[in-house]
């Protein structure tokens, strides 16, 4: 699978008080999303590994002015945070933060559907 490299620099300025996307201005709108309870639910069904629907909800975010997402409970698919890329969004991705207190040796696959 190939990887997409995002060649950007994102900084916030002390003086302005303000994140900046390639030298510009970047609001950083957005939501949290705690995909494992949609996992959990399930009437889900197959709704996450459904790229078409996914596609959809990542215009509707897109359309309400949301830049970013933020996943906080569980790993995220890989295919996720593609899509998210090809919309536009900005991932912070904290379930690595939390869980990889170990970095050197962090290797698992969450992208699989048992």
């Amino acid at each position: 699978m190939r990887r997409h490299v995002w060649n950007a620099e994102f900084r916030f300025d002390t003086v302005t008080q303000r994140a900046y996307l390639n030298g510009r201005p970047y609001f950083l709108r957005g939501s949290n999303i705690t995909l494992h309870r949609f996992f959990e639910d399930t009437e889900s069904g197959t709704l996450p590994w459904n790229e078409a629907w996914l596609h959809r909800l990542l215009v509707v975010i897109r359309s309400n002015a949301l830049e970013r997402l933020r996943f906080c409970i569980g790993p995220v698919p890989d295919r996720w945070l593609e899509i998210a890329d090809e919309n536009g969004l900005l991932i912070q991705n904290e379930y690595m933060v939390w869980t990889g207190n170990n970095w050197g040796k962090f290797v698992a696959d969450y992208d699989s559907v048992e």
